[in-house]
């Protein structure tokens, strides 16, 4: 397969499906078109009344207040729909920590814990905030709860005799 197969052909049809792709956007066609210089696109649109009617009809479309609200009602079906994903994707992850293996580590067994009670679900002993939210606040808890903390604290001491000073790290 050369390059040449790669890029598609410069015609009325594939200038048409680019101005439509690209929603009239001349840059953006021009790429889709591989690269054809957007100076090249627009002699083309411009020796074409069909190409003209269609790089019209998209800017009329897109100056309509509907084409606003319609653009806004995808932006939220694709925000919900992804969210429908993630949410799936996340109930995923916290079965994987509810069945791993943890052995003698305390500190996997609260996240293990944390993550099953997410899965059952809230109880009502629970009040306020999202279940994401909530999730995340338990399993904050229990790794501060359970990490290591540090036991030792760096002091440094200096003692001073009558002809030398003496700098000692503990």
């Amino acid at each position: 397969m050369s390059e040449t197969d790669l890029v598609p052909q410069f015609n009325e049809t594939t200038i048409r499906q680019a101005l439509l792709d690209a929603q009239g956007d001349l840059f953006t066609a021009s790429q889709l078109l591989g690269h054809v210089t957007v100076m090249k696109l627009d002699r083309a649109i411009r020796q074409s009344e069909m190409l003209q009617n269609v790089f019209l009809t998209i800017k009329q479309v897109k100056a309509l207040p509907e084409y606003d609200r319609i653009s806004q009602e995808q932006l939220e079906i694709e925000v919900a729909r992804r969210q429908s994903v993630y949410r799936a994707d996340g109930l995923e992850v916290l079965h994987e920590l509810a069945t791993m293996e943890h052995g003698d580590n305390s500190a996997m067994a609260q996240v293990r814990l944390a993550a099953a009670a997410r899965l059952i679900g809230p109880t009502a002993e629970k009040e306020g905030g999202n279940e994401i939210q909530q999730t995340l606040a338990e399993l904050n808890a229990s790794f501060h709860a359970n990490a290591p903390r540090i036991k030792m604290t760096r002091t440094t001491i200096i003692e001073m005799g009558p002809q030398e000073n003496v700098v000692s790290e503990q």
